[in-house]
């Protein structure tokens, strides 16, 4: 159960780091240390968790190594600025909109998936901090809300609740499969050729399409493991408790990373005394 262990843990804290990951960096305007952050090792290792033959992930890990050899420089951020006004703020309609209702053929900017990602938000407490001023099927709104379903699963599993963390899985395999699918390498291709934007649109497109799989295999395997009676209290050795202890305390830095802008991008939870 131990190795097994290692490998649940080690893909759950990479989803979490690289959902994290994409809700920043997709929603607010770039920073030096959001650069210097998602160039960092923990994004090249979370990455290299999901990269498989063919399914983009290693091109991630990629350009973390890249763009780690350019840190330091003014000459990068402001390209990054450049690239964040032109595709996804613009003058009029952004270069590569970044909400799936732009791709459904609706033509409008909040369409019918607004309303089912909205449904998703508020069975698990969530909303818009701004609600109104972005489309809930926002690429960072998306990524937020996975990213904080990723650290649902991350405390269900220190407390080993197998259940709760299989049916979480379950319900992202879901949610990525319906929300986070072909739009997005439609919206990487209209981005074109960049430093980091592009890349970060394919990026996202790759991890949900390599999480549907993960999610659904670790929901199986878990709902195996406890019908089998076996439970998630396997010691992990010291190595291993240590690099995950430190990615934690990472993933805690980036999670509480503030960008120009991102406050619309952001999520609460629905009070029990909010206005609807």
């Amino acid at each position: 159960m131990t190795e097994e262990l290692l490998s649940l843990e080690a893909l759950l804290l990479a989803r979490a780091w690289l959902y994290e990951l994409f809700h920043k960096a997709l929603g607010g305007a770039p920073t030096a240390e959001l650069l210097e952050l998602a160039s960092s090792q923990a994004t090249e290792d979370a990455a290299d968790e999901y990269a498989r033959p063919g399914n983009g992930m290693a091109e991630l890990a990629a350009l973390a190594r890249g763009l780690r050899g350019r840190l330091g420089r003014e000459e990068l951020v402001e390209r990054c600025a450049g690239e964040y006004n032109r595709l996804l703020v613009g003058l009029g309609r952004p270069g590569a909109p970044l909400w799936e209702s732009a791709y459904s053929g609706e033509g409008a900017l909040f369409g019918d998936g607004v309303f089912s990602v909205r449904k998703a938000l508020a069975a698990r407490g969530l909303r818009p901090k701004r609600r109104g001023s972005v489309p809930e099927d926002h690429a960072s709104l998306l990524a937020g809300f996975m990213a904080d379903s990723a650290r649902r699963c991350l405390s269900a599993l220190d407390c080993e609740r197998a259940e709760e963390v299989a049916r979480l899985l379950e319900e992202d395999a879901t949610f990525a499969s319906e929300h986070l699918g072909g739009w997005l390498c439609e919206a990487a291709s209209l981005a074109g050729d960049g430093v980091f934007y592009p890349q970060m649109i394919a990026g996202l497109a790759s991890l949900a399409s390599a999480d549907v799989t993960f999610a659904r295999e670790g929901a199986a395997w878990l709902r195996e493991a406890a019908d089998g009676g076996r439970v998630l209290d396997g010691e992990l050795p010291d190595e291993a408790r240590e690099a995950f202890g430190s990615l934690r305390r990472e993933l805690d830095r980036l999670a509480a990373l503030r960008l120009p802008f991102l406050d619309e991008m952001e999520l609460e939870p629905i009070s029990a005394n909010a206005i609807p």
